[in-house]
């Protein structure tokens, strides 16, 4: 388990690598250039845009949440309400 992040990593990146170098036999070597293989996507941009607006809403979402159980605990809530715990009855103390 101690190793597990690490080698994480590494096949991270050797699954980058080969994807890379995998890609370059499909261009005929001295013939076609990966520059000219490659192909015109208009709407990238838009794809692109759309990709950081989501990613945007979803980083503030979680930082909104992480706030709120932030502040809640710091009044002392220790007990904070789950909609998939099982409901709890009051207990006399």
């Amino acid at each position: 388990m101690a190793t597990s992040g690490v080698l994480a990593v590494i096949a991270m990146e050797a699954g980058w690598i080969a994807t890379e170098v995998g890609r370059q036999p499909w261009f005929v070597y001295g013939v076609m250039r990966t520059a000219e293989a490659a192909g015109d996507y208009p709407s990238l941009w838009w794809l692109l845009g759309g990709t950081v607006v989501v990613y945007t809403l979803m980083t503030i979402g979680a930082v909104f949440v992480l706030r709120s159980m932030t502040r809640r605990w710091r009044a002392g809530e220790h007990d904070l309400a789950s909609p998939y715990a099982p409901q709890q009855q009051d207990v006399p103390r």
